[in-house]
């Protein structure tokens, strides 16, 4: 009967140095395709208003940008001067 240190592949440098780089590789392509995926998430989620903070306050009713505007409170103040 063999010992088990002849059938293990992991005794063997090669084998076992390329399996930890291609696991590293591996790893580090999943972290920058997070990194991207949250970068690109983020630029979605401010949206296209000139300004990402209100100059009104959230006030709406008297803003010069509000049909340009893409934030919560614009949208609202649109949606309910649709309504009426």
């Amino acid at each position: 009967m063999k010992s088990y240190e002849q059938h293990s592949d992991q005794k063997d440098p090669k084998k076992h140095g390329r399996r930890n780089f291609l696991l590293g590789l591996g790893r580090i392509t999943v972290l920058g395709g997070v990194i991207i995926a949250g970068y690109v998430m983020k630029k979605q989620r401010n949206g296209d208003c000139e300004v990402e903070r209100c100059p009104n306050g959230n006030v709406c009713r008297n803003c010069t940008i509000a049909g340009q505007c893409n934030l919560p409170s614009a949208i609202a103040a649109r949606r309910d001067a649709e309504r009426k």
